[in-house]
């Protein structure tokens, strides 16, 4: 698991039953903490079920795919359970795909970036019950 590369993807986070460890990669430092304790839990279960090395990658466009796999001594890994039980994960777990998608978008892509810049800058002037706060002294 040290390669966060894997077929042109980016592997955000990795869990493995062999020496249960859990990886998380760095550029997601700024992710929720909802979504970051949701994958977390996500990919520990997963490797503990498949019994093998479960990641969760993210590509340049912000498709999110799940993947399965065994260490190569392990000649007992089920390949075609773990990709069946892949499959329903990734049904299963629908809201926290589009979640990652959602924060690829905002923070990892020019556009996102420049859209919730004006986010922020829209509501800087708002309260709590998103009315605008007068500045002037007419009031």
């Amino acid at each position: 698991m040290n390669d966060s590369k894997n077929d042109g993807k980016e592997i955000i986070a990795a869990a493995s039953y062999y020496n249960k460890k859990y990886y998380f990669n760095e550029i997601c430092a700024e992710m929720p903490g909802g979504i970051k304790k949701e994958l977390a839990a996500l990919c520990k279960l997963a490797a503990e079920e498949i019994q093998g090395i479960f990641t969760v990658s993210l590509d340049n466009g912000g498709s999110v795919a799940f993947a399965a796999s065994g260490e190569e001594s392990d000649h007992g890994f089920d390949e075609i359970g773990a990709r069946l039980i892949t499959d329903k994960l990734v049904v299963d777990n629908a809201e926290l795909i589009k979640s990652i998608q959602l924060w690829h978008a905002l923070n990892m892509t020019e556009l996102g970036r420049k859209v919730k810049e004006r986010l922020i800058a829209a509501n800087e002037g708002q309260d709590l019950g998103g009315e605008a706060q007068s500045h002037g002294k007419g009031r």
